[in-house]
Order: structure tokens, then C-alpha cells, then sequence
């Protein structure tokens, strides 16, 4: 009896006009929904495919859309990542979006290495922002030897020395004075509670020395893998260069940028 009681009490109640403070009620948990953030779809394609290698870079563009109702263009950054040996420069292993309507891209090139054939699977992921969730996308390059059929750049006679693209005997270029390429590997989250961050990295050629900065400080010498402690909460840029055997620094550092989350919970007012 008694509970029958209270639920008509309830019912009563609502009845009464107390239903818009149960939507008020209802409204923080909607408001939570929102927080989830705006779905997206990543995609990544390279031109030229196929790529000889030794040969030419392949142009890797990445798109984050906002496919959500009344889509709006994503910020932040876009990480490319590959299976096979080879390195990205350009902005780096990382690249800023470029805001469009609903969407946003930006570029990086790939460089295959010499002894790297077959498909490389260029892989990206977007971390999101405020608004929008993460995602992530691939292709495959197709990369071909020098020995295979290349139309583009047909094989010399060397018997006849006036062919377009034929080196002169008397130059040739000097060793060390090839600016080399960085690659990351190991790297922090792109969101993490975690004060602390490891990250390792290699260069194209053998015997380079690297060169790292954090949050735009000047670079100092440093080696794989390097790692920091007692990070602030807060955004961070990590950068890192290398510079061969005759002093020639990397013209493009490898560049990761990520967030450190404050580690205490928030407590309730």
C-alpha cells in the first residue's frame, strides 16, 4: 500500500507541472552526450603511385571530415606512419590541418628507401579536438625498383653522352653535403594524464648525430631514445633534427606535438 502510495504521489506530481524540473534534471546528462564529440572519416592518398624508388617523393595528403549533421571542419594535427623503411618530411611526420567547410587536409612527402620495394602502407591518424572524435586511415604505395620499367625516366645509352639526364663526368656531388632526413618512432599519446615522455627516432644516413628541442627551446645534442620527466600540464612541441657526419643539419625536424591532462580529478562544487 505504501508503495502504491508513492507512485501515484510521483504521478500526481508531474501532473501537477513538476515535469519541466525533471527536463532540467535530464539536461546535464544530454549536455555529457555532446561531449562525446562530432564523428569524423580520415583519408590519406599519395601522388605519384606508383614511386621508383631513389627516383622521386610521393606527395601524402590527409582529409578529416566532419561527418556528423551541420558538419563543421576539424583542427589539429594529422601523425602519418609507415610499415616499410622510408621517411616523411615536409612539416615532418606530422602536419597541421588546413580548415575547408566540413573538412580540413594538409601534406607531408614520403621518401622510400633504397632497399625498401614492394607496397608501403601509409597509415594516418587524427587525435580530434574539443569538438571533434579521432580517426584514422590508409593507402598503400606501390614502390618499384630502379631495374623495373620506368616511362618516365627511360634507361641511358652511356655510349652516348648528349642524352637528357646524363651526369657530367666532371661534377659530382661530395659526400656529407646531402642534408638528411629525420623519421620518428616511440612518441607520447596525443592526450595523456602521463608527466613524463619517451620518444625515439632515426635518420636516412648512417653516423648522424641528432639535435633535439622542447616547447621551442634552443636545440641541444641529444640521443635515441630521449626521454623527459616532471612534464607541466599542458600542450607540448617536440622537435628533433639530424645532422650527418659533415655538420649538415636536417632542414625539416620531425616535429610531435601532444597534451598533458592535469592527473588530479576535478572535485565537485
Amino acid at each position: 500500500m505504501i508503495a502504491m502510495s508513492l507512485k501515484r504521489t510521483v504521478l500526481l506530481g508531474l501532473l501537477a507541472g513538476l515535469l519541466p524540473l525533471a527536463a532540467v534534471v535530464l539536461l546535464p546528462a544530454i549536455g555529457d552526450a555532446n561531449e562525446l564529440g562530432r564523428a569524423t572519416s580520415a583519408a590519406v592518398s599519395c601522388s605519384p603511385n606508383p614511386l621508383v624508388k631513389g627516383k622521386a617523393r610521393a606527395k601524402c595528403s590527409a582529409t578529416v571530415t566532419d561527418v556528423s549533421p551541420n558538419g563543421f571542419s576539424p583542427t589539429g594535427t594529422v601523425n602519418f606512419e609507415t610499415n616499410r623503411p622510408g621517411f616523411f618530411s615536409g612539416p615532418g611526420v606530422s602536419c597541421s590541418l588546413v580548415v575547408a567547410v566540413v573538412s580540413s587536409s594538409c601534406t607531408v612527402e614520403y621518401t622510400p628507401s633504397e632497399i625498401a620495394d614492394g607496397q608501403h602502407r601509409i597509415t594516418i591518424s587524427y587525435a580530434g579536438d574539443d569538438d571533434h572524435k579521432s580517426s584514422s586511415g590508409a593507402t598503400v604505395e606501390q614502390v618499384k625498383g630502379v631495374g623495373v620499367e620506368d616511362l618516365d625516366n627511360p634507361p641511358q645509352d652511356p655510349k652516348k653522352p648528349d642524352q637528357p639526364g646524363t651526369p657530367d663526368k666532371g661534377s659530382s656531388t661530395k659526400p656529407g653535403q646531402v642534408a638528411p632526413n629525420t623519421a620518428l618512432g616511440k612518441r607520447p599519446k596525443r592526450k595523456t594524464a602521463r608527466h613524463r615522455a619517451k620518444f625515439t627516432f632515426v635518420s636516412d644516413q648512417p653516423g648522424a648525430s641528432f639535435e633535439c628541442s622542447l616547447d621551442k627551446r634552443p636545440y641541444k645534442a641529444c640521443t635515441s631514445p630521449w626521454r623527459k620527466r616532471r612534464l607541466k600540464t599542458g600542450r607540448h612541441l617536440f622537435m628533433v633534427r639530424a645532422k650527418n657526419s659533415a655538420g649538415v643539419p636536417d632542414s625539416t625536424p620531425a616535429v610531435y606535438r601532444w597534451r598533458v591532462r592535469s592527473s588530479h580529478p576535478r572535485t565537485q562544487p
